[in-house]
């Protein structure tokens, strides 16, 4: 392994630059001393591979005075230099409140999300990080302390898309001599001794214990991140690229099943799974029953379905995005303005030409006219529901299961309501205080497959 720091990064830079001569790469610079050494040394290998450079400094409105400072600094570094800077002031403790994450995890999200927007202003091809080999180690320990499977092993790697990171086979050491041998200042962040920080508490704590055992054990972590970044290309090679039906993918070797599982869940919307979770998953795989399902973060359930694993937004997310939304009970001559199941009240004897079988359920039902006076509406089931039906309070959702109708199938069928509650789930009597009397007038409420546009014929 190369001891300068100008040998180790030159490997690094081979490695993310390969077959990538003529860029323009925006470096991440705070103003520490990993980021100002990486100014220099890649400002000093431009003419070599021909690429251009420009920076950004992100401000992440989170230490006050001592981050205007390391602002001014970057500003005075990169005139000097001759480099373009931009810079981007961010407010990440408000941010981490409103979206509940953690102080650090939001402010990486953030500063991610900021260079690379300022990469596709300036256009940048690439954006360089300073991450080195103690980050490296930290992260590893890190995602170990979690608890993670291979992919956490693997750290940080050289690459990820448009990320380069051409200082990782350096030392902290060798980056803060080269930086004392060329008579550069740099920044110091105070919080790096805060200890409340995991991060901080890893880099303080563990690391000086484990170089007293190997004095290159960033350097031995790398190699290892680096076997196991090959073996688990090796294992995806075998991860089908569309999801195969559920016969093909029970037999699957459980290391290719996982891995594909997790990539269809994220394909979905999700991050995130335990690794419970994803023993829960191969389970229902393997072992389920149609129409069984695990509920995942992120508000993801996966499903089995007859011939299929599907992953779909869990009903009460489905409620959130639809905001519980209320829709109008059709009368005769109204127009429909949405495709899919309606409810129609009709004061006749006939429901229209366009009333069908929907699920294989009733399709309409006689109703006291009284109901003609309530608030009507009609709209999804939602969590909790009953209505009294034969002298019992029945679950909706018991009742509709009942049926036999697919999950999708269950979450699509309207509920007549008032502001009680359920007043009829199609294929079942209505609310028993809304029966039709004896001698009395009655209505017909009917259930049918709207289509956009179409008038509700008498």
């Amino acid at each position: 392994m190369p001891q300068s720091v100008t040998q180790c990064f030159a490997m690094g830079l081979a490695r993310c630059l390969e077959g990538k001569k003529g860029q323009k790469l925006l470096v991440a610079l705070s103003g520490g001393a990993d980021s100002v050494a990486m100014l220099h040394l890649l400002r000093e290998a431009a003419p070599t591979w021909g690429y251009t450079l420009a920076a950004c400094h992100v401000n992440h409105g989170i230490r006050g005075e001592e981050a205007q400072r390391d602002e001014d600094f970057c500003k005075a570094l990169c005139k000097k230099l001759g480099i373009s800077l931009e810079t981007v002031r961010l407010d990440v403790p408000t941010a981490a409140k409103e979206r509940k994450m953690g102080l650090e995890e939001c402010a990486r999200e953030m500063r991610y999300g900021a260079l690379r927007q300022v990469a596709r202003q300036w256009g940048c091809d690439l954006i360089a990080t300073a991450h080195h080999a103690e980050d490296h180690l930290e992260t590893v320990l890190f995602h170990l302390a979690r608890g993670c499977g291979t992919e956490g092993l693997t750290g940080i790697a050289p690459v990820r898309g448009c990320i380069i990171r051409p200082m990782l086979y350096c030392e902290k050491a060798q980056i803060l001599s080269y930086l004392d041998g060329i008579g550069a200042d740099f920044c110091t962040d105070s919080t790096n001794a805060n200890t409340d920080f995991t991060r901080n508490r890893i880099r303080g704590m563990l690391l000086p214990e484990m170089r007293a055992i190997n004095p290159r054990v960033a350097q031995a972590s790398l190699t290892a991140s680096e076997i196991l970044r090959q073996d688990d290309a090796f294992i995806w090679s075998f991860v089908p690229e569309e999801m195969p039906p559920l016969c093909e993918l029970a037999r699957l070797p459980d290391p290719v099943l996982t891995r594909l599982l997790r990539r269809e869940y994220e394909r979905a919307g999700g991050a995130g799974a335990s690794h419970g979770q994803m023993l829960s998953l191969l389970a229902l795989v393997k072992e389920g029953r149609t129409g069984g399902e695990v509920s995942l973060p992120c508000g993801i359930t996966a499903r089995r379905t007859k011939g299929e694993l599907v992953f779909v937004p869990t009903l009460r997310e489905k409620k959130r995005e639809r905001g519980f939304e209320k829709h109008p009970v059709l009368r005769a001559g109204d127009t429909v303005f949405s495709d899919g199941p309606h409810i129609v009240l009709i004061e006749s004897e006939q429901c229209g030409n366009n009333t069908q079988k929907v699920y294989n359920l009733s399709i309409k039902t006689e109703v006291d006219s009284a109901i003609l006076s309530l608030g009507l509406f009609w709209r999804a089931r939602l969590p909790g529901d009953t209505v009294r039906i034969g002298g019992m309070t029945r679950k909706v959702k018991k009742l509709l299961w009942q049926t036999g109708m697919s999950p999708e199938q269950r979450d699509a069928l309207p509920i007549l309501c008032d502001e009680r509650g359920p007043i009829w789930v199609p294929g079942f009597p209505v609310r028993d205080d809304l029966l039709p009397k004896a001698g009395g007038k009655s209505v017909l409420l009917c259930l049918i497959e709207g289509k956009k546009q179409e008038k509700v014929q008498p």
